[in-house]
């Protein structure tokens, strides 16, 4: 890491946050995750690219699950808006299918994110946000939507 900073390589260094980012995220100490998804985005060469737009996904992502609503709004416009100026749809459908999901609550949208990432064949992210939609309706005491994301999810691992 070092290496890389004194080296002049800013982009891989901010690719190495946003990994380190990602293991605490999976590691569920989303404090760690958050603080290094910012040093990520904090480096222009970062936020300039598609990785950049990653960063602020997953910000988002985090706070929304941690139901720091609020914050998390401001990061996912902040990753929308980067994700329309560089024609990302991929992120685009994640941005607001975790927004629908956690903020306004809108089936429709959910479904609708998810169909364009399953017609463009992301089988591991379909799978991964089906469980996320499971899990916060089974904490919302919804079983039944709760079994059909699961069900969504094992279909979409079938598909890897």
């Amino acid at each position: 890491m070092n290496e890389a900073k004194s080296s002049g390589f800013p982009k891989e260094v901010g690719i190495v946050y946003h990994n380190l980012g990602l293991i605490y995220d999976r590691k569920n100490i989303p404090k760690l995750a958050e603080e290094y998804f910012i040093k990520a985005i904090h480096i222009k060469e970062h936020l300039e690219s598609i990785n950049g737009v990653r960063s602020l996904y997953m910000i988002a992502s985090v706070l929304y699950r941690n139901n720091q609503v609020a914050e998390a709004r401001s990061w996912y416009d902040k990753g929308l808006e980067k994700a329309e100026s560089l024609k990302e749809k991929e992120y685009e459908a994640k941005l607001k299918l975790i927004h629908a999901l956690y903020d306004c609550h809108n089936d429709s949208l959910i479904n609708e994110a998810l169909q364009y990432l399953e017609q463009k064949n992301l089988w591991p992210d379909t799978s991964e946000l089906n469980e996320q939609i499971a899990e916060y309706y089974l904490k919302q005491g919804n079983l039944i939507k709760a079994v059909e994301y699961y069900k969504r999810a094992l279909k979409a691992k079938i598909k890897l």
